[in-house]
């Protein structure tokens, strides 16, 4: 996709003071809602300071238990909220499809007709260049509406002993066990072995 959504702190301090918050005067205080983890309250912790500092808004941060804040998320009952998504399937779809209108994963209330007839549309075809080039339309125009704020990707990291073998980098991080093995070091003229 040739869409993006760039870092420019000037034009929202701009499109900040066009909506009646100058410098982040008398903008409403609103909550960053996260479930309990380490990692989410660093993030939200980081979210604050951007702001803060950007911006001059102040956000505050709410944590709840899992089953809790996943009833806020459905009530959308929340101002801001983190959420994440792991593709389960190697298709722009996986992500594409979360956003259509009253789609069981979409919890931001945004509705785009011409969204959701592109979505419509790519899964309809079997004309796999047309496919993605829908696909690539709805994307450009979510990203242009910014129903969401892409903050980070999850990534593994993986120590693998030179002798493990049937371990092969794939796009879903799946990795069928029963492929895996060991393959004995041959040993070296030198006493030394190697895998």
């Amino acid at each position: 996709s040739t869409a993006s959504i760039p870092f420019d702190p000037e034009q929202a301090r701009r499109l900040l003071s066009e909506a009646g918050f100058p410098n982040g005067r008398g903008f409403p205080k609103i909550e960053f809602l996260y479930n309990n983890s380490e990692m989410h309250r660093q993030i939200g912790e980081a979210l604050q300071q951007m702001w803060k500092k950007n911006l001059n808004v102040e956000i505050s941060l709410l944590n709840q238990e899992w089953k809790v804040y996943m009833d806020s998320m459905k009530q959308m009952n929340y101002d801001i909220v983190r959420s994440g998504w792991i593709g389960d399937y190697a298709d722009p779809n996986t992500f594409l499809d979360l956003w259509v209108t009253d789609g069981g994963n979409n919890r931001t209330g945004w509705s785009h007709p011409e969204y959701d007839q592109l979505i419509r549309e790519a899964s309809g075809t079997l004309d796999k260049t047309r496919r993605f080039e829908l696909l690539d339309r709805a994307e450009n125009l979510v990203i242009d509406q910014v129903p969401f704020l892409p903050v980070f990707f999850y990534t593994r990291v993986f120590l693998l002993h030179p002798s493990v073998r049937g371990w092969h980098p794939t796009i879903l991080d799946h990795h069928p066990y029963k492929y895996v093995y060991l393959e004995r070091p041959t040993p070296q003229p030198n006493g030394t072995a190697s895998p």
